[in-house]
């Protein structure tokens, strides 16, 4: 989407975005909440990107759980219990067992 339509649907001018982007002003929280709500994406990742860090790691692979996976869910909330003290060690082993529980299951070839 071209700067003048995004200044335009957020409601600021076409400099500020540009200067928004080229890192001369900071957006203020109220500008990211519109940015996230224009493309659609979670305000987490207007401010940070996959792999960056292991809690961002982790909130990626529950955001691909699908709701009403009750077995699943009760699992994912043990976890996030777990986590409330965790080191960066556990965070890590957590987002392993996030993905095991979000994992698609895998389909067996039939030989003919």
């Amino acid at each position: 989407m071209k700067q003048p339509k995004v200044a335009e649907l957020l409601d600021v001018s076409v400099s500020h975005i540009f200067n928004t982007e080229a890192g001369k002003n900071k957006p203020s929280l109220s500008l990211l909440e519109d940015f996230a709500r224009l493309y659609r994406v979670d305000e987490c990742d207007i401010l940070t990107f996959p792999g960056e860090g292991i809690k961002h790691d982790l909130r990626e692979e529950i955001r691909k759980i699908p709701t009403a996976q009750g077995a699943k869910l009760a699992g994912l909330l043990q976890i996030l219990q777990d986590l409330a003290t965790a080191d960066d060690a556990t965070m890590v082993a957590a987002v392993e067992q996030v993905a095991m529980l979000t994992a698609k299951p895998t389909r067996q070839r039939r030989h003919r």
